[in-house]
């Protein structure tokens, strides 16, 4: 109706262009008078002012990685933000890798543009599907490598280690001191901002992208807990695990056989 009546005015304006100005502030008035119900109506849901879920789930992510350390990024949203966080001057000190597209070409030699001892000639001609283990087995020697995800540890000659929201790849044969883990696991939860996350007032799919991130980086340090002898505390993470996301079935499974 409002799209149907400001049509019929600019039609008027073309044909009538002595009483523009008359038509000019009757339109303005009627677009106002239209468009207030639906301002009204949508204002609590699009005031982003409280909406903290993005930038703290990036400022948890940084908090879990290790200086000098490179950054495996996945998804377009977290990605995003993690670039988005270095433009602002958050840890400049790492290296931010996309996973989904540093098989392509033009990135490929952005990236060894900046970093030529790291992404080299090797690196550029290796194939698509060889490129991230290339790199992992180059960097693991010399400086930390972490994931915003759980990667595919098919490849045997790396694992994975769940710190917090990130994840830590570590050479296949490390050992995981429990009691050191479950301390940093601790450390970094407690120093973790959640605002949102539990609650039902932000349901934009990006932002929810979010809720079962953080359920499954819980349930998969549960699980860790588990095989670690730590009954308890794995107990504690699928619980928590659930409080986030209701619907982590796996979790709940987990759950009942403790």
């Amino acid at each position: 109706a409002v799209a149907i009546g400001t049509d019929y005015l600019f039609e008027l304006l073309r044909r009538t262009p002595h009483q523009q100005s008359i038509i000019r502030a009757v339109a303005i008035v009627m677009l106002a008078v239209l468009s207030l119900p639906s301002l009204i109506s949508n204002a609590e849901h699009n005031n982003r002012h409280e909406n903290h879920i993005v930038p703290d789930f990036m400022d948890n992510m940084l908090k879990s990685v290790e200086p000098n350390a490179i950054l495996f990024m996945q998804s377009d949203v977290v990605s995003g933000g993690l670039e988005y966080a270095q433009v602002i001057g958050k840890r400049p000190d790492l290296i931010l890798v996309d996973y989904n597209v540093m098989t392509l070409d033009p990135y490929a030699k952005n990236l060894k543009k900046f970093h030529p001892e790291i992404f080299d000639d090797n690196f550029i001609s290796a194939k698509p599907e060889n490129k991230f283990n290339y790199l992992v087995n180059k960097m693991l020697p010399t400086r930390p490598v972490y994931a915003t995800f759980a990667p595919n540890t098919l490849d045997l000659k790396f694992g994975v280690i769940p710190l917090g929201v990130a994840f830590k790849i570590v050479p296949h044969e490390t050992r995981l001191d429990m009691a050191k883990f479950s301390n940093l696991l601790d450390q970094l939860w407690n120093s973790y901002s959640m605002r949102g996350i539990k609650g039902k007032k932000y349901q934009d799919v990006l932002i929810q992208e979010f809720i079962p991130v953080y359920s499954y980086d819980r349930q998969i340090e549960g699980v860790f807990y588990l095989q670690g002898g730590y009954a308890e505390k794995a107990k504690n993470a699928f619980k928590e695990a659930l409080e986030i996301n209701p619907e982590n079935s796996e979790a709940a499974a987990y759950l009942k056989k403790i």
